[in-house]
C-alpha cells in the first residue's frame, strides 16, 4: 500500500497495529479494502475494511508505520543485511 504513495522505494516499519473483529467469518470470499487515510511524514496512517459476501462489515484494522525513503530495494536492503553486498 505504502509503496503505491511513493515513487520510490522505501523502508516502512510498523509501530502500531489494531485489529477489531466485528462479526464471525462463516463461509465465502472476503473482501479487504485499504486505505492511506493520513500522512505526516515520516508517519503514515492506513485503515482496512473486512467485508462478507453480503457486503456486511466484519472487521476493521488501523496500522501506523514509519516511513523513510531509500535508494535500494528491498532485495538489496536483505543481501545487504545478510552481508551478501
Amino acid at each position: 500500500m505504502i509503496s503505491h504513495y511513493y515513487p520510490r522505494y522505501v523502508i516502512a516499519v510498523t509501530t502500531d497495529l489494531t485489529v477489531k473483529y466485528l462479526r464471525p467469518i462463516t463461509e465465502g470470499v472476503l473482501k479487504a479494502v485499504a486505505r492511506i487515510t493520513h500522512i505526516k511524514e515520516p508517519m503514515a496512517l492506513i485503515t482496512v475494511e473486512l467485508r462478507n459476501k453480503s457486503n456486511e462489515l466484519i472487521g476493521t484494522s488501523t496500522a501506523t508505520y514509519w516511513v523513510t525513503l531509500t535508494n535500494k530495494s528491498l532485495n538489496d536492503l536483505i543481501n545487504e543485511l545478510r552481508g551478501k553486498t
